[in-house]
């Protein structure tokens, strides 16, 4: 029986004598005991989480009960510290993750075992600064380790049969430098993250829970150590604790330590945890275009495939129970066949990070580099600036729920970089002279010439202001008036936006996921997209494939450097161009079919604007080409590049250009808009039928010639009779937009319905008079090539 007065060490020591004594007489159950014991933090205060005396501690008698108290936060609100979910001053350890029921019972078990083996392997000899670790870190569990990626191979022979609970472990990483990297860290600890040495650094043991962490396909633990600063303590600061993965302890380690970080560690908030990989390919997906919202559907639905594939591991180890595993009784076979358990259930342990999240921790990881940024933005010059009021992204600038700005002022120079841009409250250019003043300064002090000229749509009432601010001089030079008439009738195909390429695998997955957003959005009926390919001469398969979308934007994917060795396109493209619920539009396209099909991809349904175009009598054949259909739906517009001795017959193969990503997106771009065009207009052959009951004055009609060959125009009916199956139309020939074949032969008739003359709409165009005055045609058409509007 122990004395009242039995001191701390004295303690400490009879309590490890009942452990060993535990383990030598092979007494399971109170060594099970114990462990639940230490995974439920009720160790005692002089008992790591291990169940080990706590040795290193155990000559400071002024420690009182602090071994189980205080807990750095890991961190500030930045995100780059680390938290581990708990506020506090210092009192109490912190539990890591979300608290100590994050993890369920059977996960939380083999967590703690982890933590036995790895202290079976590395024994803790001596104390104080004469302490270290005797053997080796077992290999098994360097770097993230994944038991679910092979549960069979995992766990031991004595394990099996396995259970459901078996195949559910999550991930985890073991993150102890000094046990992983002995030879950086010659007094076995990590240096103090506020003093920077290890004299005042006394080993604390294990961090009661693991933290809980986001990884790319499962959830992910991270197990690591916490250490007591004495010169803290003795001085009552708090927190006086930090943690093995701190971000300043990290800061301090040895620049391979850091490296291995980086390749397996987290970015760190106060409750959880991101890997940096994620984070970074987040990161990358916006710089692609990619929303934070696409990146989670992205993670979710990865994170999903691979719990279905352990789920069928799980079916397919428990069909094979009852072959292989005589010892198991029926009972416990039906026993195991129960249904696995849910993806979002807390046995799983399996979470996907909000958007919220996500926004938060890659804005802090941005936020990082922001003094690299900021600098790396005020060397950009120019000999040419553009400045201009921005009124859109200030809509989003609030405080305390109302616009805080008016308007964002943007200078630009001649490569489109960006000089500076700030905040007003309102259009004035008084309110940024001090700022326009520091960028004057700036070319000084970096020895730039310039700035010669600005651009501004206000150039009359801010002249005076950028000639005094910059230094600029007025020049006397007139420029010559351009006579626009000249151009009237002219007018380039322009994007709308900027095309987005995709050169990598990765960057593929993500420029997909984001089409199968927006696709998701959509009723069936309306789920198309254009596709287009390009492909050097003679070459069998496609260099690169163009998908548009029904909001005209545009992706150009190069499957020539995405598989230059490949035989088949990524899975997450060739998903896409297989998908039956989503139609394909192109011109040509079975061309395209073709080049896809080298590829492995048998893509369909798909549906062809040539055609579609014939049905609507615009073309006179099925084959059309692109151009010809953009000119018949958008009179006067041309697309750029399609001469012979443009992009179109350059090498596809090679890094593409500036010129080749424009005529590639022109392409796509008028794809989806040919598309469109062509379904706002009706089939004749189909809809809009009129019948002799339905002729009203008045009424607007779609005229077409004999044959279907061709749609003619626009006309009203203007007499309700109908004789010899044919009605009286009238034509006004001032309305250009509505005559849509020119050169259609018709028979104009006078008061007493008397034909006068037969000629085409040209030449009655020709003898209009030069006075505006409507100019109105009467005409008999046949009701069977009538169609209603």
């Amino acid at each position: 029986m122990p004395s009242h007065y039995e001191s701390r060490r004295d303690r400490a020591a009879r309590k490890t004598q009942n452990i060993r004594n535990m383990f030598t007489n092979n007494d399971t159950e109170a060594v099970q005991a114990l462990i639940d014991d230490a995974s439920m933090g009720g160790m005692g205060d002089d008992m790591n989480a291990d169940g080990y005396a706590d040795t290193a501690d155990a000559d400071n008698d002024n420690d009182d009960d602090d071994a189980n108290n205080g807990g750095d936060d890991g961190g500030g609100d930045d995100g780059s510290g680390g938290t581990n979910g708990v506020e506090n001053d210092g009192g109490e350890e912190p539990q890591g993750g979300l608290g100590s029921d994050v993890w369920s019972d059977f996960n939380r078990q083999f967590l703690n075992q982890v933590k036995e083996k790895i202290d079976q392997s590395m024994q803790l000899v001596g104390r104080g600064n004469n302490a270290f670790y005797r053997g080796s870190f077992p290999q098994k569990y360097r770097n993230i380790v994944s038991p679910s990626s092979d549960p069979l191979g995992f766990w031991p022979q004595e394990a099996h049969p396995l259970s459901m609970e078996h195949f559910s472990v999550p991930d985890f990483l073991v993150w102890i430098p000094e046990m992983l990297f002995p030879k950086y860290y010659q007094n076995n600890r990590p240096k103090c993250k506020w003093h920077n040495t290890t004299d005042c650094i006394n080993l604390k043991g294990y961090v009661t829970t693991p933290r809980h962490c986001y990884g790319a396909k499962r959830t992910l633990a991270l197990i690591g150590k916490w250490y007591l600063c004495k010169i803290r303590q003795q001085d009552g600061s708090r927190p006086h604790y930090f943690r093995s993965y701190d971000a300043n302890v990290i800061a301090n380690c040895h620049e391979c330590v850091k490296i291995q970080w980086q390749k397996h560690g987290f970015y760190l908030s106060k409750r959880a945890g991101i890997s940096v990989s994620l984070l970074e390919a987040l990161r990358s997906g916006l710089n692609q275009g990619l929303g934070v919202s696409g990146f989670r559907n992205i993670l979710l639905e990865r994170c999903k495939k691979n719990y279905f594939l352990i789920r069928r591991q799980h079916q397919a180890h428990v069909n094979d129970i009852k072959s292989h595993c005589y010892f198991i009784t029926p009972e416990q076979i039906e026993e195991r066949k129960v249904e696995f358990f849910e993806f979002d259930s807390k046995d799983f342990d399996q979470t996907v990070p909000s958007c919220c999240y996500l926004i938060a921790r890659v804005i802090s990881l941005m936020e990082s580099d922001a003094k690299y940024k900021t600098l790396r933005m005020q060397m950009i010059d120019g000999k040419h600036l553009s400045g201009d009021h921005s009124f859109k992204l200030v809509k989003c600038v609030t405080l305390n729920g109302t616009k805080a700005y008016t308007a964002m002022y943007c200078i630009m120079n001649e490569f489109g970089q960006v000089v500076g841009w700030w905040f007003t409250t309102g259009t004035g250019m008084k309110e940024i002279q001090a700022q326009v003043k520091k960028v004057k300064e700036r070319y000084f002090q970096l020895g730039f010439d310039g700035p010669e000229t600005v651009s501004t749509d206000r150039c009359c009432n801010e002249r005076s202001f950028w000639t005094r601010l910059l230094g600029l001089r007025e020049s006397k030079e007139q420029i010559p008036n351009v006579d626009d008439s000249l151009y009237e009738e002219m007018e380039i195909l322009d994007l709308p936006h900027e095309p987005k390429l995709a050169t990598t695998t990765q960057a593929t997955d993500i420029l997909v996921g984001e089409i199968s957003l927006f696709l998701n959005s959509l009723p069936r009926e309306q789920k198309v997209i254009g596709v287009d390919c390009e492909w050097e001469l003679g070459r069998a398969k496609a260099d690169l494939l163009i998908v548009s979308l029904m909001d005209d934007r545009v992706y150009l994917f190069h499957l020539a450097l995405i598989g230059p060795r490949r035989t088949t396109l990524p899975m997450s493209l060739k998903t896409l161009l297989e998908d039956r619920t989503v139609r394909k539009a192109g011109n040509r396209i079975h061309c395209d079919i073709s080049k896809l099909k080298n590829w492995t991809c048998e893509m369909g349904p798909t549906v062809e604007l040539g055609h579609l175009a014939r049905a609507r009598c615009l073309t006179p054949n099925k084959a059309p080409g692109l151009s010809l259909i953009i000119s018949t739906l958008y009179p006067g517009v041309e697309m750029e590049g399609k001469d012979s001795a443009g992009p179109r017959i350059s090498r596809w193969g090679n890094t593409l250009n500036e010129q080749q990503i424009l005529y590639a997106a022109i392409d796509g771009y008028a794809t989806i808009i040919g598309y469109k065009g062509l379904k706002a207009i009706m089939d004749p052959k189909v809809e809009g039928k009129l019948a002799a009951s339905e002729v009203k004055v008045g009424l607007s009609i779609t005229i077409y010639s004999s044959g279907w060959k061709s749609r003619v125009a626009e006309v009203k009916i203007s007499d309700e009779k109908v004789e010899d199956r044919k009605v009286i139309v009238e034509l006004d020939l001032r309305a250009n937009e509505k005559i849509f074949a020119p050169g259609s032969i018709i028979g104009v008739i006078d008061e007493e319905m008397l034909t006068t003359t037969r000629q085409s709409i040209n030449s009655l165009l020709a003898d209009l008079p030069n006075d505006e005055s409507q100019v109105i045609v009467k005409f008999l058409w046949p009701l069977w090539f009538c169609r209603r509007i």
